[in-house]
């Protein structure tokens, strides 16, 4: 299942992809997110990785995650594990205007179980990551 969302940040992409490269720096927009810390590599380049305690609607996780791919001031591709739960997420920079177009993808790996609520998912995680963004987009401006 895969989910798309946008924002325009007033901000070059040089800055807005320094900060979401760091995948430290997601607990301070990503309101599911209690803490990330890096376990191995230099923060961003791949290879990377990341402890993560999240607390989503059914209490406290921990998972990792590593860094797949890293092009400086354009994208980085994280991927998560969490219990049988996996993602992939990609976030994208492009200018814009005088700004940043940023673009977060986020590819869940459901188990098989799951799937059938695709239907309900889907739309629950892309609101979710509207309002992600909506925070990255206010604590970048600001």
């Amino acid at each position: 299942m895969k989910v798309q969302v946008s924002t325009t940040i007033d901000r070059r992409p040089s800055e807005v992809f320094a900060f979401v490269a760091d995948a430290r720096n997601e607990g301070r927009w990503h309101t599911d997110i209690i803490e990330v810390s890096l376990t191995g590599g230099d923060g961003a380049g791949v290879g990377t990785t990341y402890h993560v305690r999240t607390k989503p609607a059914m209490g406290v996780s921990e998972g990792a995650g590593t860094v797949l791919k890293h092009q400086p001031s354009d994208r980085a591709v994280f991927e998560w594990r969490m219990g049988k739960l996996s993602s992939v997420i990609t976030h994208s920079v492009a200018a814009q205007g005088t700004g940043t177009r940023f673009t977060r993808e986020i590819e869940l790996r459901l188990p098989p179980a799951m799937r059938l609520a695709t239907p309900v998912i889907r739309p629950m995680v892309r609101k979710a990551n509207t309002q992600f963004l909506a925070n990255l987009k206010q604590i970048l401006e600001a």
